[in-house]
């Protein structure tokens, strides 16, 4: 479980990591994603595991826009 310490503090410090795409870079791929979010569903932490679907779903429309815009490269 992670409980308040050192495993809140690493806690806090990814999901700063997730949300700040530009220092960071970090994208999580479906099988970490899933991980986590089933971790802290587990744990009744629903603030953070909304926090973790939102960068999913932000995720998900930069890819879809990334991905039509180079479309209208060609």
């Amino acid at each position: 479980m992670i409980g308040k310490g050192a495993g809140e503090e690493h806690l806090q410090h990814l999901l700063r990591m997730l949300e700040d795409h530009t220092n960071y870079g970090l994208f999580m791929d479906k099988y970490t994603a899933v991980l986590l979010l089933d971790k802290l569903v587990e744990e009744g932490r629903r603030p953070e595991g909304a926090r973790v679907a939102s960068q999913l779903m932000l995720q998900v429309d930069r890819s879809f826009i990334t991905f039509h815009h180079a479309d209208f490269n060609v």
